[in-house]
Formats: structure tokens, sequence, C-alpha cells
């Protein structure tokens, strides 16, 4: 039901955007793919718990619409799926257990999430003439998400005599009876890009603003407590896109 106003609301906002956008210049559609470098953004509490955050390699891929509100401003919509791939590393000082298996004293506790989005850019682009073909773009704006998949895998590094054992332990889906995230995400995007004909590429960061950590992870790490946990998104992208 959740996903479905999601839809809804989104698909609203762009409607009025193109409505708004029709007695001026051509909307440009188009499509775009591109690399994800994301990271945990972390409380002092959950830094304590989970360790340090790593950042992780995913993808975005999606359509694109271009509808000019002026002849300078451009406002940068569409629709695409985003994997923002994010880890933890956490050396454990003493003892500790998860899902009730006992993690030894000096080993590393390895926690990948892997969520998937559906996401929803409305990015402001001050479009600036740098040649004849040639525009530079800064924008800004904020951004819509929801969760669709991913899952959330933990792996200890223990050391056996000589060697060590990478072993994995239970995971646990994202978005499944018992999700271990939120679905809603939101935030705020900063970026640059350079249009040259049919052609655009962009990079930016997506800073999240939702706490997307469920009281069911708490529950899923046997050692937090009810201190305050708290899990951002910080999103890193480049983008190629190509209109048509």
């Amino acid at each position: 039901m959740r996903s479905i106003l999601f839809i809804i609301i989104a698909a609203s906002l762009i409607t009025a955007a193109t409505q708004t956008a029709q007695a001026q210049q051509q909307i440009s559609v188009g499509v775009k793919a591109g690399l994800n470098l994301t990271g945990m953004r972390m409380n002092e509490n959950t830094q304590d718990a989970l360790g340090d955050s790593k950042v992780g390699a995913g993808f975005n891929v999606g359509l694109t619409l271009d509808i000019p509100l002026t002849t300078d401003i451009v406002l940068q919509t569409g629709a695409e799926l985003s994997y923002k791939n994010a880890k933890s590393v956490k050396y454990a000082a003493q003892q500790f257990s998860i899902l009730g298996v006992i993690i030894p004293a000096n080993e590393n506790l390895t926690i990948n999430m892997t969520p998937l989005f559906v996401q929803l850019p409305f990015y402001f682009a001050y479009k600036i003439a740098i040649d004849k073909d040639i525009w530079f773009m800064p924008r800004i704006g904020p951004y819509f998400a929801y969760g669709i998949s991913g899952k959330l895998k933990p792996r200890a590094q223990i050391a056996m005599a000589n060697f060590d054992i990478s072993a994995g332990l239970p995971s646990a889906d994202l978005y499944g009876p018992k999700p271990m995230m939120k679905n809603i995400d939101f935030g705020l995007g900063l970026g640059i890009g350079i249009e040259y004909s049919r052609y655009k590429i962009f990079a930016g960061y997506e800073a999240g603003l939702a706490n997307l950590a469920s009281k069911n992870f708490k529950a899923y790490m046997d050692m937090l407590t009810e201190d305050d946990f708290s899990l951002k998104t910080g999103n890193l992208y480049i983008s190629l896109a190509f209109g048509f």
C-alpha cells in the first residue's frame, strides 16, 4: 500500500511539473546509467555497535526527464533504480554475540547492507553556456526513494591457528516480514553536470535525511541496547545520460 501511494505521489509531482513546462520549451526524455559509491552515516552509538562505515560500490540506472522551467533553469527528474551497497567493519576488542553466535575478542565483524531503491530525483539545474553546444549545469534538489529489496549480510573474520576463517553468519532481508530497514528514504542532492549535444555526464552527492534503521535491526544485533540507533545513506555518484 505504501509503495502504491509513493508511486501515485511521485507521478502526480512529475505530471504537474510537465504541465507547467508544456507551454515553454521541448521536454527531453533519456536514459542514464552510472556508478554509486555509498556509505552509511551513523551516530556515535551506532558506530560503537557496528564499527566504522566503509564505502561500497553500486549502480544507478533509469529514465530521465528534463523539463525546462525558464530558458536557463531545468527541472531534471525521472525514475531510476539505485543500488546503494554499503558496509561497516567492527574490530571486537572483547567477545560479543550476534544472532546467538559468539564472536571472539580481537576479531573483525563485517556487515554488508545492500538496499535497492526506486528513486525519484527532483533536481533544479542552472544551464551555463560555455560553448556553442556545451553547457555547464550546477544542480540541487531533493530526492525521494523507496526500498524494494536487499540483504543484510554479517561475516566474521576469525583467526584459527595460523590462518583466518571467514565465517558467514545468518543474513536477513532488509524489507522482509521483519524489515531491517525502513522503506522510505529522502534527502538532498547536490551536483554538477556537463551537456554536449544529446549527451550528459553528472557527478554529485546525495545526503539521506531519513533514519533507515528499524527496531528489528536492533533486535538482530544482540549487543544493542535502547540507545539511539541511526543509519542514513551518503552516496557519491557519477552518471552518463543520453537524450532521445
